[in-house]
């Protein structure tokens, strides 16, 4: 009995030694967008960080707030349009990328093609 905690406490200290020397992976996240199916909605876009939902870009900038610097934040903004999308005129994707950079956000734009 002695010989088996003596074993399982060295897997832990050996264990917790090799996780103290590595770095963790930059926290990541994704922005999309969704559509209300109601047609009496008067924005019928949403902007999604990760499982929330924000109404327009000063409303997805409260959300970036949380984040920690360093975080790896990821917009695809796709190249199919229906019309009144937020985020894919080049002020809006400007003020966006300059949002990120103060606030030590990683913002990574995947065009579409």
């Amino acid at each position: 009995m002695k010989t088996l905690l003596l074993l399982l406490s060295m897997v832990l200290l050996v264990g917790g030694a090799k996780c103290e020397g590595r770095p963790a992976p930059p926290f990541t996240c994704a922005i999309t967008l969704a559509r209300f199916a109601d047609p009496k909605e008067p924005k019928p876009w949403v902007i999604i960080l990760n499982t929330i939902a924000y109404r327009d870009l000063d409303g997805l900038k409260t959300g970036l707030d949380l984040l920690p610097a360093g975080t790896v934040v990821t917009w695809e903004p796709g190249c199919l349009r229906m019309g009144g999308e937020p985020l894919v005129s080049p002020e809006e994707t400007a003020e966006l990328t300059r949002y990120c950079a103060a606030r030590g956000l990683v913002l990574k734009i995947i065009p579409a093609g």
